[in-house]
């Protein structure tokens, strides 16, 4: 039987997928998107340790604030530590120490100050701060 121009034109218009093509634009899809996912949760966790390490910087700069506040109205600076107060949305708890050292030039002190806090996997993080206070 032979076939006819029409149908031979009808059979070469028709378009679409298979069922193969369609299946593997499924799986490719889907790993875009496992990807992304992935990778979204991944950035929420840099962003969680950023602002923990942000807050814990700005409590050691407070203190060393505080501390220059009372040398500066005359009082004798001590060693100590204390747990900062939590902030309202954070839930990461964080413990500050200071140690003073006499300085190299009379009437200056060594300040140090630093924040411990508990990262995400549960290892110890520090960061801190050393300068100079003169009345």
């Amino acid at each position: 039987m032979r076939r006819t121009t029409f149908d031979q034109g009808r059979r070469r218009d028709q378009r679409g997928f298979s069922l193969n093509e369609a299946l593997i634009s499924l799986t490719v899809l889907t790993s875009g998107l496992l990807t992304l996912a992935q990778f979204q949760g991944d950035l929420h966790e840099n962003r969680r340790q950023t602002k923990a390490q942000t807050t814990a910087i700005n409590l050691v700069l407070d203190k060393v604030e505080e501390l220059r506040d009372l040398a500066a109205g005359g009082e004798t600076l001590q060693d100590g530590e204390d747990i900062a107060a939590e902030r309202p949305g954070d839930s990461t708890r964080f413990a500050r120490s200071w140690t003073i050292r006499p300085g190299a030039q009379s009437g200056v002190d060594e300040v140090r100050v630093v924040a411990r806090w508990e990262g995400a996997g549960g290892e110890l993080r520090t960061t801190g701060l050393r300068t100079l206070i003169a009345p």
